[in-house]
């Protein structure tokens, strides 16, 4: 398991970089019940599924891709773009023991995002007016179109570093790993809370060495070097420039929405800021007082405003009212104002715990009618197994019923039983017993009905 965000991933590399990949990927992934997170480019990427479910997976693949082994060669590596190298790269990294004993004793545990005398907060630089407009050759059919007005479907990030003309202000290899590798973390997490489906995540990383020396006195501490920066992409100066490219990015990636992530270790006003609703998010590799091992916590708070959720921790002059986020709903978990200070939230403290407030903020689908199979096994002859599907919503209303799909007349062929894990707050894990009650190997698919909230 790669990370610490339990979630079962695999490494898919392909061998041509054909643009109908993606597609392909995605299909075949659907076939098994997995879903794809994270692209790199047409040749890497990283698909969520059961671990019982990946030798069907890597069946159901196009010819020219694999289930990735435990050691790629490098002839491999070699063809690989620097988003794909980079990519792999990071997935190999959290998939690492070193990793995985980071994660287990990472910096400022649990800690209130503005409760670490070590450490600041992150910021929310909210935009005063709209971004100024992108040059007529840049604009783009849908540019009146939100970038982030929801966290569903596909989103493209824009992973720039920016690098300056000295060693103190650039990433060597193992940090540039790193800023990815963290990224990923967090972005596997946060689209994973989705209750419907995972979120995909196209990335587009680009490294900038820009000819500018470090001024802590500048008057606009990022135009400084974003400015340069974009310029190197082909943008003009300014949020209008991000704009551009964040559109650029959605179009070519074809995802519903795009922003822009700068990581840098030129100065900034904060270690980590985000304008609240794109169409972008600055951070510093150092990460203040909370550490690389933090990144990948601070980015997915950072994104979190990306798609219009507010602040919760208490110096962030947060109250209880407001209208947040895609259904414009109150910031109710508010440290100044909510009940015993809030419930543990990532928009309030460095955790992996959502709150009841945040998934309406996000834009997150609550509680739709709907129907669906969630998953597909087989129970051996007399017995029975156990599954689990974690991460639906506390206040939804959801009914299993198990079907078998092994034909056999006569008699009943199974039980089912299904019991509650309330995982946290806002979110409750099933666990699904299911009884073969015959002498035979039984198939079988866990259908749920979700008939609304409670």
């Amino acid at each position: 398991m790669a990370g610490d965000v339990e979630i079962h991933e695999e490494l898919v590399l392909g061998q041509a970089a054909d643009e109908n990949a993606a597609a392909s990927l995605a299909s075949a992934a659907e076939q098994v019940n997995a879903h794809v997170l994270h692209s790199y480019g047409p040749r890497v990427a990283v698909a969520q599924l059961d671990p019982t479910d990946t030798p069907a997976l890597a069946e159901a693949l196009p010819g020219d891709m694999t289930v990735a082994a435990a050691r790629i060669p490098k002839s491999a590596r070699q063809r690989l773009s620097e988003s794909e190298q980079l990519g792999l790269r990071a997935f190999e990294l959290r998939s690492s023991d070193e990793y995985a004993e980071a994660k287990a004793n990472r910096p400022l545990q649990g800690a209130v995002w503005d409760g670490a005398d070590q450490a600041s907060a992150p910021g929310c630089a909210e935009l005063a007016a709209a971004p100024s407009q992108a040059p007529i050759d840049e604009a783009l059919s849908h540019a009146a179109i939100p970038l982030s007005a929801r966290l569903s479907g596909s989103v493209a990030v824009g992973l720039v570093l920016v690098e300056g003309p000295t060693a103190a202000l650039q990433f060597d290899a193992t940090e540039r790993a790193k800023v990815v590798a963290e990224t990923q973390n967090g972005a596997t997490w946060l689209g994973g809370r989705h209750p419907v489906q995972p979120v995909t995540w196209r990335w587009d990383i680009d490294v900038i060495r820009v000819d500018v020396a470090a001024d802590p006195n500048a008057a606009d501490l990022e135009a400084l070097w974003r400015d340069p920066a974009m310029a190197a992409l082909g943008y003009g100066s300014g949020l209008g420039g991000v704009q551009a490219y964040a559109e650029d990015l959605r179009r070519q990636l074809g995802t519903d929405w795009a922003y822009v992530t700068f990581f840098t270790k030129y100065p900034t006003g904060w270690f980590a800021y985000a304008s609240l609703g794109g169409p972008r998010l600055v951070m510093q590799y150092a990460n203040d007082g909370w550490g690389p091992d933090n990144i990948d916590r601070v980015f997915a708070h950072e994104t979190g405003h990306i798609f219009n959720a507010p602040d919760e921790y208490a110096s962030s002059n947060c109250n209880c009212g407001g209208t947040w986020g895609y259904y414009g709903k109150p910031n109710a978990n508010c440290a100044n104002c909510a009940s015993g200070g809030g419930v543990s939230c990532i928009m309030r403290a460095n955790t992996w715990d959502m709150c009841p407030s945040t998934p309406y903020h996000l834009g997150f689908p609550i509680c739709p009618g709907r129907l669906g199979v969630q998953f597909r096994g087989n129970v051996s002859a007399s017995s029975t197994r156990r599954w689990f599907t974690h991460s639906w919503p506390a206040d939804c209303h959801v009914v299993w019923s198990v079907v078998p799909t092994t034909v056999r007349s006569g008699a009943a062929q199974i039980r089912w039983d299904v019991q509650l894990e309330r995982a946290s707050t806002g979110y409750i894990t099933y666990w699904i017993s299911i009884t073969n009650l015959t002498a035979m190997q039984c198939d079988i698919e866990a259908r749920y009905a979700v008939l609304g909230s409670t």
